[in-house]
Parts: C-alpha cells; sequence; structure tokens
C-alpha cells in the first residue's frame, strides 16, 4: 500500500498519512508508532499532509481541515457551505502568510469537470479567488 503523505511536525515527529488505509499516524524519533485519527482527501485518496508556519501539521477529511494533535486530529476549519451555501471538498491546500489558507474545492457532487473554486479563508471571511463553471452541453 502507498504510505500517501508524510510531514515533520515543529516537535520533530514524522506525520504518515495512508499507513494502513486513511489513517493518519505519528511516528516519533525513537520510531514508536501512534494512531492519530482517519482522514481522506476528496475522491478517496490519502488525505494530504502540510506542515503550517509553526510547526503544526494539518489534514483534510473533505471540507475539514483538521489539526494534528498529539493524541486525536483536532478539527480547526470547515469549508462546507462557505461560498453560496455549498457543500465542496478540497482538492488541495496551502497556508499563506498571516494565517491565510488556500484551499482548491470541488462539489460536493462529484461534478470535478464542471465547477472549481479557489477560496482564501482568513479567519472566518471567505474570499472568491477564482472559479471554473463549465455549462452543460
Amino acid at each position: 500500500m502507498n504510505l500517501g503523505y508524510l510531514a515533520v511536525d515543529g516537535g520533530g515527529d514524522l506525520d504518515v498519512s495512508g499507513f494502513n488505509g486513511w489513517g493518519v499516524w505519528r511516528v516519533s524519533p525513537d520510531g514508536a508508532a501512534k494512531y492519530i485519527g482517519y482522514a481522506r482527501q476528496s475522491g478517496g485518496s490519502c488525505s494530504e499532509l502540510v506542515r503550517a508556519r509553526g510547526g503544526a501539521v494539518y489534514a483534510e477529511n473533505g471540507s475539514v481541515l483538521l489539526r494534528l494533535g498529539k493524541r486525536a486530529l483536532v478539527p480547526t476549519y470547515n469549508m462546507n457551505g462557505q461560498i453560496d451555501g455549498e457543500y465542496f471538498f478540497m482538492t488541495s491546500y496551502a497556508f499563506g502568510s498571516k494565517g491565510t489558507i488556500y484551499a482548491d474545492e470541488i462539489p460536493g457532487s462529484g461534478a470535478f469537470e464542471a465547477h472549481q473554486q479557489l477560496i482564501a479563508l482568513t479567519g472566518d471571511h471567505v474570499t472568491l479567488l477564482w472559479q471554473q463553471a463549465n455549462k452543460a452541453r
């Protein structure tokens, strides 16, 4: 099985997604592995792990961004319904300056090619940066 994604947190622990399914595991420098929780990326693949400023590591589960805590995944941002009340899945995300999160989202209906959005989330404020909406033929 593909391990998925790897990230090292601020404390030097290695975080691994996709290790034994959609699980996220933390491996300490002495080699001890601990299950942290379940997270999957939209489309069912292993959740991408991204290290933010300050060393915290994040994963996504659909439209929810999760911070990897010591013992669990902590829901931090829920992007569900943030724009036009729609439910979207994140396909990727990145951390910008001053705590801004950029996310690429697709609709929960699975119409990947029909509609896609790039958003910026700063605190509770969401800005639509770009969207693609193909017309039905």
